[in-house]
């Protein structure tokens, strides 16, 4: 019943990683200098529509930024991403 929105991520081309509501998203060490690049995804797996109102990130050091989001709100249907 209602939306369940699981989220997910992958870096460099590996499996997507499950992260719990509230989880943490952990990157492999990556040179000074370098840029290392996760994909995250929302998927609905519930039974109603979904909305993101928004996306950000917890980096208070202003290591991290946020590229390609969505128009938000976003509308996420039932089994899409």
């Amino acid at each position: 019943s209602g939306a369940q929105l699981r989220y997910s991520y992958a870096v460099a081309g590996s499996d997507p990683v499950p992260v719990a509501a509230g989880g943490s998203v952990f990157f492999s060490p990556t040179q000074i200098g370098s840029n290392q690049t996760a994909l995250f995804t929302v998927r609905n797996a519930g039974l109603s529509e979904a909305t993101l109102i928004y996306i950000s990130s917890a980096d208070t050091g202003a290591v991290f930024s946020l590229l390609d989001l969505p128009p938000l709100p976003a509308k996420v249907q039932p089994g899409e991403t």
